[in-house]
C-alpha cells in the first residue's frame, strides 16, 4: 500500500509535477541563465508570507535537493505570518528579522533571494512606459554592498503562483500590485492575448539599440544626433 504523503510533501511535489512547466523549469532556467546561484554561494531566501515568497522558498529547497553544484541556503522570516507558515510547508527558518539584509549578513550569506517575479518586471517596464515617461525595468539580480540580489523567479509569471495556490487550497494574503493602473493595463492586454506578458518579458531580452532613437547607459544619456554620428563615422 502506498505511503500518503503529508500536505508539505503534496505541496513540493506539485511544484515538480503538476506545474513543472510553469514554475520549477522557468526556475531553474532563471537560476542557469543569469547565473543567480554557483558552486559554494550561501543564500538568504526572504520569505515575508505571500504565496511567491513561499513558492520560492519550496524551489530553493528543491534545488538544494537535486543540484549537481554544492550551494547553502537559510530562510529568513521577515514577519510573523512567515513564521506561521514553518509547519504548513516545513520550512526550517535560520532568522526571523524585518531587515533581511542584516539578517543575511549575519548568516553570513552573499546573496539574497527575494520574491520578484517576471510579472513584476512586466509591470515596472509597462509603469515606467506608460506613466513615467522612460523605458526601464528590474534586473535579474544586482549588487547591494558586500551583497548580491538575485530574483530567482524571475522567468515565471504570478498567474502560475495563483495556480499552484488553487490547486493546493491555499489561500495566502491578497498582495496588491505597485502600480495598480500598469496591472489593470496588463490584465486588459491579457485579455486580447494571451502571451502578450510572455512576449513582453521575452523582448526585454532583445532590445535593439541601433533602432532606438535614444538612450541612456551608465548614468550617461546618447541622443538620435549622437548615436547617429557615430554610426556614419
Amino acid at each position: 500500500m502506498a505511503r500518503e504523503l503529508e500536505k508539505h510533501q503534496l505541496y513540493q511535489r506539485s511544484l515538480i509535477k503538476k506545474y513543472r512547466r510553469e514554475l520549477w523549469n522557468p526556475f531553474v532556467a532563471a537560476v542557469k541563465n543569469y547565473r543567480l546561484i554557483e558552486e559554494g554561494d550561501r543564500v538568504a531566501v526572504a520569505v515575508n508570507g505571500s504565496a511567491k515568497s513561499v513558492v520560492c522558498a519550496l524551489l530553493m529547497k528543491q534545488l538544494h535537493r537535486v543540484s549537481d553544484f554544492p550551494f547553502e541556503y537559510k530562510l529568513i522570516a521577515c514577519d510573523c505570518e512567515a513564521e506561521r507558515l514553518s509547519a504548513d510547508f516545513n520550512l526550517d527558518f535560520n532568522a526571523a528579522n524585518g531587515d533581511c539584509f542584516s539578517a543575511a549578513k549575519d548568516l553570513n550569506c552573499n546573496k539574497i533571494a527575494l520574491d520578484f517575479t517576471g510579472t513584476q518586471a512586466v509591470l515596472t517596464l509597462l509603469s515606467s512606459m506608460f506613466f513615467g515617461h522612460k523605458l526601464q525595468t528590474v534586473l535579474p539580480k544586482e549588487r547591494a554592498g558586500e551583497q548580491q540580489i538575485i530574483r530567482p523567479l524571475y522567468c515565471i509569471s504570478e498567474d502560475a503562483v495563483s495556480a499552484f495556490e488553487r490547486y493546493n487550497g491555499l489561500q495566502f494574503p491578497a498582495v496588491r500590485a505597485d502600480d495598480e493602473r500598469a496591472a489593470k493595463l496588463l490584465k486588459e492586454l491579457k485579455q486580447k492575448n494571451p502571451d502578450v506578458e510572455k512576449n513582453i518579458l521575452n523582448s526585454l531580452h532583445a532590445v535593439c539599440l541601433e533602432t532606438l532613437p535614444g538612450y541612456t547607459s551608465k548614468g550617461k544619456y546618447f541622443d538620435f544626433n549622437e548615436i547617429y554620428s557615430n554610426r556614419e563615422k
